[in-house]
């Protein structure tokens, strides 16, 4: 095995979560590695992987939680509001000791990086895949928001300046891109249930400062796809959030 895989596919044979529900999630390592030309992909792979895991995680535990709050409103007992809320807590300590402990049996050298995004990656995905099958599942499939442009009108509430068109298509081949208010822009992206994240972006060249604020509108763009790592759809329009925070508003 090259030094490259050898990592990963170590990653890959350590133990299951405790959390996890049987054939919930495939090993992200070896996903990753079938998928990348270098150990660098191999990462990049890991980290998008990992994000946007965390953001479906995200949307699975407002679900669970408004569940629980109906069920506690039509019967008067919070049991199940604060069974969940115990879960959460014993949950984030599970994934801080294991994800610890996947380090340090690579021993602090060459994958251990790769373990720790790989356990995130897969424990936060087996549990949000049993909190979505306990609301009767995820409200929308990932495929509704795929293979279209979508065109930016609100970067953290402020309205797109006029006479600029910046848009996002996310394409079948998990490359993103589009026009980012002057150049085009374009980088890989990983979808995970309601979960999504964007890696490195690059971007044509070109300066061009009018209206006034134009290319600092592009920098913000681009610097808030990297932080989002959920999506929802209301009403036809697409909102990109950090956690529960929209950030970038399409229609």
């Amino acid at each position: 095995m090259t030094p490259r895989g050898a990592g990963l596919a170590a990653v890959g044979m350590l133990a299951a979560s405790p959390f996890a529900a049987a054939g919930a999630a495939a090993d992200p390592s070896a996903a990753c590695l079938a998928a990348s030309e270098s150990r660098v992909a191999a990462s990049a792979c890991l980290e998008l992987r990992a994000r946007a895991a965390a953001g479906d995680l995200a949307a699975a535990t407002v679900a669970a939680r408004d569940a629980a709050e109906r069920l506690a409103e039509a019967t008067g007992r919070d049991a199940a509001v604060d069974a969940l809320a115990a879960s959460e807590a014993a949950f984030a300590a599970y994934l801080a000791a294991e994800c610890d402990r996947r380090r340090a049996v690579m021993d602090a050298g060459t994958g251990a990086g790769d373990a720790d995004l790989a356990c995130r990656a897969e424990l936060r995905t087996r549990r949000a895949e049993r909190l979505w099958g306990e609301v009767d599942g995820r409200p929308i499939a990932a495929d509704a928001i795929t293979s279209r442009a979508w065109r930016l009108v609100r970067l953290d509430g402020d309205a797109v300046l006029a006479g600029t068109a910046p848009d996002l298509t996310l394409g079948e081949d998990d490359r993103a891109g589009g026009d980012a208010s002057t150049n085009r822009w374009f980088a890989p992206y990983h979808v995970a249930g309601m979960g999504i994240a964007f890696g490195t972006t690059g971007t044509t060249m070109m300066f061009n400062d009018e209206p006034a604020g134009r290319m600092a509108q592009e920098r913000r763009y681009l610097e808030l796809l990297r932080e989002v790592n959920r999506w929802r759809l209301d009403d036809g329009r697409l909102a990109l959030l950090a956690d529960d925070t929209p950030r970038l508003d399409f229609e």
